[in-house]
């Protein structure tokens, strides 16, 4: 008897534990699809003095979540080895790099408290959980044993561009760019009949992409074939210089790359706006109906009492 009601007692425990995770879960199923732009701007707020000097992030097409997302670790990894500097997130800015809701996130920290919450209160706060804070390595560790947010990595898009503010018609201005731009294109073996492509020279703040990886890479093609007097310039867009021969080909893949990655972002960023506006007709359409059933039962009043 004393065995079963042990055993009552843990199938008990079991359930209440289970019945909580449900909780959680329910409240992270519950989340709207899409962007969320609070969180987004939560999140921008806090990391944006990593990409502040990049071109794309000038022009309003924020920033891309795997390149946010090594920002976190990155300042993870540094608040585990230094002592001091890095500010502790709060617990709207924890919810928001695990892209789940505060709530969820509070009930899930109670729940999976350990030997020590991972919230703790700022001097007098008096005890306010609204205003605790968490270190960004403490978080992340957490985080990592908790299945409910342990894939936070992955709970976005790799080709979403967190912090967005560009509107569709500068988005498509920024494809007309990309399309046509002439760059200068400068060519060995020319005379030859046979000319590579070695470099391509442009105003770098005229494009949405960030290349100082490349600018690097062209420097040392271009140091070493400095003595080389088969040398040409053609003016070409990107997609042109593309298509054509290179000396080294792994410099073209790396400029492909990135020309494709950019676009992908772009037509990301253009189906959020879809979304959006397609929300927006639905909403109208319905408000719509909603006049138009309102001015009929006008009339009928109107005829009425004539």
């Amino acid at each position: 008897m004393e065995e079963k009601a042990g055993g009552g007692d843990k199938a008990n425990s079991r359930k209440m534990d289970l019945e909580s995770d449900e909780v959680g879960r329910d409240m992270l199923e519950r989340r709207t699809p899409g962007r969320d732009k609070r969180v987004e701007a939560i999140l921008i707020e806090r990391y944006k003095k990593y990409f502040m000097s990049e071109n794309s992030f000038k022009r309003g097409l924020g920033v891309p979540w795997p390149a946010l997302r090594s920002a976190i670790i990155s300042e993870a990894m540094r608040c585990h080895s230094e002592v001091a500097g890095t500010l502790p997130l709060t617990l709207q800015q924890a919810a928001a790099v695990l892209s789940v809701p505060p709530r969820a996130l509070l009930a899930l920290s109670k729940k999976h408290a350990g030997e020590n919450a991972i919230f703790a209160s700022l001097s007098g706060s008096r005890g306010l959980v609204r205003r605790g804070v968490v270190c960004p390595c403490r978080l992340l560790q957490w985080a990592s044993e908790v299945d409910a947010v342990s894939g936070w990595r992955e709970r976005r898009s790799e080709v979403a561009s967190i912090g967005a503010t560009a509107k569709a018609a500068e988005i498509v201005d920024q494809i007309g760019l990309l399309e046509s731009t002439l760059v200068e294109a400068r060519m060995v073996d020319v005379s030859r009949g046979d000319p590579k492509v070695i470099s391509l020279r442009l105003d770098e703040r005229a494009l949405p992409m960030n290349m100082d990886d490349i600018r690097m890479w062209q420097q040392q093609e271009e140091r070493a074939l400095l003595e080389s007097r088969d040398r040409g310039v053609r003016a070409v867009s990107i997609p042109e210089a593309l298509s054509l021969r290179w000396q080294d080909e792994g410099l073209r893949r790396v400029w492909l790359d990135r020309f494709r990655v950019t676009l992908v972002r772009l037509e990301a960023l253009l189906n959020y706006h879809r979304s959006d506006l397609r929300q927006v007709a639905i909403q109208t359409k319905a408000q719509l109906r909603t006049v138009e059933h309102g001015r009929r039962r006008l009339r009928l009043v109107i005829s009425s009492v004539r």
